[in-house]
């Protein structure tokens, strides 16, 4: 794996693990860590179920096994692309309702 790809995997880990399901509620410790599980536990299993999908169509396409760097990138794509869809949704009916 060449550097630069090592440094988009480490920023997409850090993005999805640390910035995007974070549910931060100011002076209270314990409602942002119960609002941020909230948030991952449910997405963490849809996330897994594409990326299965995902991997075992590309896989058939092309004929051979993915390397295991492709997974996780496909794995953290779509984990990322859905949680900033889902902070979306989140503040947008906080500020209409």
């Amino acid at each position: 794996m060449k550097i630069r790809e090592r440094i988009t995997l480490i920023l997409l880990i850090i993005a999805l693990a640390l910035f995007c399901p974070v549910r931060y509620h100011p002076g209270q410790l314990s409602l942002t860590i119960v609002e941020t599980l909230n948030e991952v536990l449910p997405l963490a299993s849809i996330v897994t179920g594409a990326t299965i999908c995902i991997v075992y169509f590309v896989q058939k396409v092309i004929g051979e096994r993915l390397p295991w760097d492709r997974i996780l990138r496909i794995f953290l794509g779509i984990g990322v692309s859905l949680e900033l869809f889902y902070a979306l949704y989140h503040f947008l009916s906080q500020v209409h309702g």
